[in-house]
């Protein structure tokens, strides 16, 4: 539907999406908003999508931070992918590294497999966003996790 959206009608769902997403906290509403805006994001200007994406980025790294949850955790890092490409290099670096840190953080704390595997998976959507000190310092704690994990059975 974006792909046939003319470009001047485009600001107001885009508006509206960061609208919503404000007001939410669900991880799953927060990735749906967040592709929407990706394939909304080539129609506006480069400069309204920038501070509109970073705008979801800051949303979805503020209920990250207040989530337990290893899936949602999961599901908010694929949708700061969707958004990553809109992003200054320097901002979505720093927010990727952000969510990975809240990640292993949980996952540290909880140490079971389930958090793990989405441990895994965030990492997996968040690496080529981090730098490659970032991505090799995140990996190491990774597997210092999965060598402490006696529960995982495949």
């Amino acid at each position: 539907m974006a792909g046939k959206l003319p470009a001047e009608q485009a600001a107001s769902p885009a508006s509206r999406i960061v609208e919503l997403a404000a007001k939410t906290t669900d991880d799953q509403t927060l990735e749906t908003l967040s592709k929407a805006f990706a394939s909304l994001a080539g129609k506006l200007s480069a400069e309204q999508a920038a501070k509109q994406a970073a705008t979801l980025a800051d949303r979805i790294v503020e209920v990250a931070a207040k989530t337990t949850n290893p899936v949602s955790l999961k599901t908010l890092s694929k949708a700061f992918a969707s958004l990553a490409g809109k992003l200054s290099a320097e901002q979505a670096a720093k927010q990727a590294a952000t969510l990975a840190d809240r990640i292993v953080e949980v996952a540290v704390r909880e140490g079971d497999s389930d958090y793990l595997d989405s441990l895994s998976a965030g990492f997996a959507v968040l690496a080529g966003k981090l730098s490659a000190e970032q991505a090799a310092t995140l990996a190491s704690r990774i597997v210092a996790l999965a060598a402490k994990t006696t529960d995982y059975q495949p």
